[in-house]
């Protein structure tokens, strides 16, 4: 393996046992999300963002950046019903 993909190995390691400690603190979640996102683990960032959307009701910028995350990830996935019903939240928010 190249370098970089010895760097992000190990970089996913890291991030998916921090995953596993559950940390309580929402923007050690979102910094976690967006790691494991950037790395390629959609599916893994996605179960870290939904519970952030609930919980950022006072951070409406930072709620529409995980909810388009959100959306990019279910599309990617095929789920159109999910990514729809986001969406059309994020356009109700506005």
């Amino acid at each position: 393996p190249t370098q970089r993909e010895a760097v992000n190995a190990r970089a996913l390691a890291v991030l998916l046992r921090a995953a596993e400690l559950k940390p309580a603190e929402p923007e050690l979640r979102l910094r976690l999300a967006d790691g494991l996102y950037q790395l390629g683990e959609s599916q893994a960032a996605s179960q870290i963002y939904l519970p952030l959307l609930e919980q950022m009701t006072d951070l409406p910028l930072i709620r529409d950046s995980v909810r388009s995350k959100l959306v990019e990830i279910f599309l990617r996935a095929d789920d159109r019903v999910r990514a729809q019903a986001l969406a059309a939240e994020q356009g109700e928010k506005r």
